[in-house]
């Protein structure tokens, strides 16, 4: 159960915003270390970032490999099959990563609905926050959570473009393996989900200093 939240949002090169709702855990454990998290968070966001780059550029050499391989109709069973077993490998120590859209193709990828709200503030023109990171207290737990949004490229549209330039094969096995497939129509540049990673507080802390030391 959520009992508290403090909210972390870029709004530009270098400047933080945070904002506090709810400042105390349940019980007899005290009020929240807020100089402390200060201090925390900033490793998670570092270290955050090297996974997401990291599980990012094994996702990517993935998808290329199996396109040379056998075109992009090889692809759809990367993110079918590859792309939960590389975010699972990514998945230790008190961390959990995932990707998730509002426009699913695989249904485990779908939002709840907070992280339909982080999205929804990833999707607004000209103010989207670079990323959003906030913790929460769930009964004695402390858990950091960290959003970035997706954005298509252009190596996406193989599988994600308008449905009239998928090749045939490609919307043929898309409708086969997916047959409630909401994933098409997308351009380059555009906001495809958001990569949710969250760190359980300070079980995850010597994986992420291992991150931020490119000891992963």
């Amino acid at each position: 159960m959520k009992t508290g939240k403090w909210i972390v949002v870029a709004v530009g090169v270098g400047i933080v915003l945070m904002i506090g709702c709810g400042k105390e855990k349940g019980g007899s454990s005290g009020k929240i270390d807020e100089q402390a998290m200060i201090v925390d968070e900033i490793l998670i966001q570092q270290a955050a970032d090297s996974a997401i780059a990291w599980y990012s550029s094994e996702l990517k050499a993935a998808l290329q490999a199996a396109i040379t391989e056998g075109g992009p109709v090889n692809a759809i069973g990367v993110c079918n099959e590859i792309a939960p077993e590389i975010a699972a490998a990514h998945s230790i120590e008190g961390w959990y990563l995932e990707r998730v859209t509002d426009k699913s193709r695989n249904a485990n990828n779908q939002v709840d609905s907070t992280q339909a709200e982080i999205l929804a503030r990833f999707a607004v023109a000209d103010s989207a926050p670079s990323f959003i990171g906030e913790w929460e207290l769930i009964g004695s737990d402390t858990v950091y959570h960290f959003y970035r949004p997706i954005r298509v490229g252009a190596l996406c549209l193989n599988c994600h473009g308008g449905k009239e330039q998928l090749a045939p094969d490609v919307a043929a096995k898309i409708a086969e393996l997916y047959p409630d497939d909401m994933a098409t129509g997308y351009r380059v540049g555009d906001l495809r989900g958001i990569v949710a990673v969250d760190v359980a507080w300070s079980k995850g802390k010597a994986h992420a200093e291992a991150l931020v030391a490119g000891k992963h």
